[in-house]
């Protein structure tokens, strides 16, 4: 088995850092363990920095060609590090203001990571799943973190409950692949299925079973389920990091898997995606509506976006497809960092969770007040902000190759959605405040909020070079 310790290296400092973190964890006495933030943070910079001598290097796979290491993973090693990152940043007084564990949610966090770095890596079907059920496992224990809380606990048990459901949908879905084709790598399952057995009805049900699968991991309706009681009931910080990562990473394995194994049978397969993502944006925004708790609509509308990504999907047989869904995961990885943030200052430091508990947030903290309108204005898609330009080319690439009824619905659903988040925004800005102190937002909060609020209008200004780099990264796995 060929093994290229340069191609691993980001993953390998990676699990070198979650075994410190787990030793100097186990050292430390119980009040004194804040280094942990500031050395997980300064870990996952290494892991970042590990990232360049991959790039290199002429060799692009390792372990026999199960994991690949080209412009598509790194672009996903990048924004997976970054997540992780972000999320550090923001975790040190709110681990000590909640009493969570610091040690295991370090190790949980980097592990989750780690799975999702091997997802957009893989080419083969098991590495695709050892990579989908190590970021599950860890974020199943996350959500239930509070462990005195009621809540969390119902949080990580219908996640559990859920996730367990998923991957055996989807283990089905691989099986009947492995069946039909004898293999497990995605370029020779590839080649099997544009023979003669591309158009079996077999096929058909495995790529049912694989939909459905990614679809509950990634929370696209009707297989959502586990999302608004996991983003209400998991600790703030937890919830964050829900509504990035593990939909990221699926999103990168089913943009592997499906370009790759299953591109003679686009056709099915694209279909079935574009039926999702209607069902996924007229849900989520519509459900959201209704919402008290901001973190239960943050839950619905991460639902409407993973809708809005779907209808990149459904045209991913094609370069600018694929790119348009990478651009606007790096555009909403950001948006929703930075409103977790602020909704994180305001619950753990401030009033509540409640919507209601914004009034007058304009007046109290004037930065944060204005990040989440920021943030709002680019998830609906107003420019001159990330969200609008991701959109833009999701729209785009819908109509060039002949979607143009799902670019109206995407546009119908952004303008839907203004509904909810307008009245935050009125809520901060006109709500007679239910007290006058001001919310104190630690400070690396408050970095986070700047950060993504800084890149959350570069992306809407300057969105050129990142959306070469996504194209580029699109068209060297050579999926096309």
């Amino acid at each position: 088995m060929s093994f290229d310790y340069t191609l691993l290296l980001p993953e390998l400092i990676l699990t070198a850092l979650a075994l410190v973190v787990l030793v100097i964890d186990l050292s430390l006495a119980p009040g004194k363990k804040q280094s942990l933030t500031w050395i997980t943070f300064a870990g996952i910079l290494v892991a970042m920095a590990g990232i360049w001598p991959a790039t290199q290097t002429s060799a692009s796979q390792t372990l026999s060609g199960m994991v690949s290491s080209d412009g598509f993973s790194i672009f996903f090693k990048v924004l997976f590090l970054t997540v992780a990152a972000l999320i550090t940043l923001a975790s040190g007084p709110y681990l000590q203001q909640k009493r969570l564990p610091v040690g295991e949610f370090y190790i949980l966090l980097l592990s989750a990571t780690l799975g999702m770095m091997f997802m957009s890596g893989s080419r083969d079907l098991i590495t695709i799943y050892l990579g989908l059920e190590l970021a599950s496992i860890t974020s199943y224990i996350l959500a239930g973190l509070l462990r005195e809380d009621p809540k969390s606990n119902e949080a990580a048990i219908k996640y559990f409950l859920n996730g367990a459901m998923a991957s055996a949908v989807l283990l089905f879905g691989l099986s009947l692949v492995y069946g039909l084709t004898g293999e497990t790598h995605l370029d020779i399952i590839g080649k099997v299925l544009n023979g003669d057995i591309s158009h079996w009805p077999i096929v058909g049900v495995a790529l049912v079973f694989l939909v459905a699968g990614f679809g509950f991991k990634m929370a696209a309706a009707p297989f959502h389920l586990w999302t608004p009681d996991a983003y209400e009931g998991a600790p703030t910080l937890v919830t964050a990091f829900f509504a990035v990562g593990p939909k990221a990473g699926a999103m990168a394995a089913v943009l592997r898997a499906f370009t790759i194994g299953f591109a003679a049978s686009s056709g099915r397969w694209t279909e079935l995606f574009a039926i999702l993502a209607v069902v996924s944006m007229f849900f989520g925004n519509l459900t959201a509506l209704w919402q008290t708790n901001v973190k239960r609509m943050m839950a619905y509308s991460s639902i409407a976006h993973i809708g809005y990504l779907l209808v990149g999907v459904t045209v991913a047989t094609t370069v600018p497809g694929v790119a348009s869904v990478m651009f606007y995961l790096l555009a909403y990885a950001v948006m929703t960092l930075g409103a977790f943030a602020v909704i994180l200052a305001v619950d753990a430091f401030g009033p509540g969770d409640q919507v209601g508990n914004y009034a007058g947030l304009a007046t109290r903290s004037p930065l944060l007040a204005w990040g989440l309108t920021l943030f709002f204005v680019s998830m609906i898609g107003i420019p001159p902000t990330g969200g609008f330009m991701g959109k833009f080319y999701l729209f785009s690439a819908a109509v060039q190759n002949g979607y143009v009824w799902l670019a109206v619905v995407m546009a119908i659903n952004s303008a839907i959605s203004v509904g909810y988040y307008y009245g935050i925004v009125k809520e901060m800005f006109v709500g007679k405040p239910l007290e006058t102190t001001s919310v104190k937002a630690p400070a690396g909060v408050t970095a986070v909020v700047a950060i993504t609020m800084v890149v959350t209008l570069m992306l809407g200004l300057y969105a050129s070079p990142f959306l070469n780099w996504a194209t580029a990264a699109a068209a060297l796995p050579r999926f096309f």
